[in-house]
């Protein structure tokens, strides 16, 4: 293994108990899939902890390493929960050269319970 799969590999099975560690062959064929809700939930530990913990470099790397097309990375990237996230989206969209998802911003809600408005309302009062 050269130094540069050690990294990617160590990344991947950072905070995992041993027992669960992720190998080359389960990394390799989880980015083999272009469909994110066929992967098993080990698959998607291994998307969500790529894109949240990995930077470009280390794509680079899955893909001379592993032998992972970008093509496919990009794939599954398009189709993860994650990608909503800012810190991920910020990095990986500019890579992918992907527009931002549009996300749903809360309001809130008109229907307070009445207990929580006196607590409130005393609040209010107080300050």
């Amino acid at each position: 293994m050269t130094k540069k799969t050690h990294r990617l590999i160590h990344i991947l099975n950072k905070n995992i108990d041993k027992n669960k560690y992720f190998t080359y062959d389960e990394i390799k064929n989880a980015f083999t899939h272009t469909n994110y809700k066929e992967a098993t939930q080990r698959e998607k530990i291994i998307y969500s902890k790529f894109f949240k913990e990995c930077d470009i470099d280390d794509l680079e790397d899955l893909e001379k390493v592993f032998h992972i097309s970008k093509r496919d990375v990009k794939t599954i990237y398009k189709q993860i929960p994650e990608r909503s996230l800012k810190g991920v989206s910020e990095v990986w969209n500019k890579r992918f050269r992907l527009k931002p998802i549009k996300t749903k911003i809360l309001q809130p809600s008109n229907n307070i319970p009445f207990a929580l408005q006196i607590v409130l309302q005393k609040r209010t009062n107080n300050v």
